[in-house]
């Protein structure tokens, strides 16, 4: 009888074990999801941030642009005068011929200049606005991961799988006698 009872309580012990296992991974996976809930709530927060950075980083790419733009169609009104200046101190007639002709060039590539500074910032600032797009999409992924997360129900699944095995163990002990 000793035996007997030895067995039986080798059993329960085993069994509260198991429950007791059981209990300690349901929590486990319990905070385990929590724990990635938050962590897709905060990477889903920094994405979000990084979107509205690289929308402030469009604005400035677009400002300097003009700033840009400007200075260059200043710089061809400076050397355009330098140039009229020049030509007209040497007793040049400004209004035909090669006189003439490289004022309308200067002033052509001027204004391609500044075109191009303006072609190239808005560029940029497409850049920035295709980023920050990229990046509010990774945040919406991100969040709906987290908000899918359900750290109840990985609690519950897990002592689903631990009661299975509880039960596993104590028909196995019921059908070999132990009790």
């Amino acid at each position: 009888m000793s035996g007997a009872t030895s067995a039986s309580s080798m059993a329960y012990l085993s069994l509260g074990g198991q429950i007791v296992g059981g209990l300690m991974g349901a929590k486990g996976a319990y905070d385990q999801a929590s724990t990635q809930k938050q962590v897709l709530a905060i990477q889903a927060e920094i994405a979000q941030r990084n979107a509205q950075i690289n929308e402030q980083q469009a604005e400035i790419a677009l400002q300097n642009g003009q700033i840009n733009e400007q200075a260059s169609r200043l710089r061809t009104g400076q050397m355009m005068g330098t140039q009229r200046a020049a030509l007209a101190a040497n007793g040049v007639d400004l209004g035909e011929g090669s006189a003439n002709d490289v004022l309308t060039t200067t002033a052509f590539m001027g204004e391609h200049d500044a075109l191009t500074i303006r072609d190239n910032a808005t560029r940029q600032a497409w850049a920035y606005r295709v980023q920050a797009a990229n990046n509010m999409s990774n945040a919406d992924v991100l969040q709906t991961s987290g908000d899918n997360i359900n750290p109840t129900m990985s609690a519950m699944g897990s002592l689903l799988t631990s009661a299975g095995s509880v039960a596993g163990s104590w028909y196995k002990f019921k059908k070999e006698g132990v009790f």
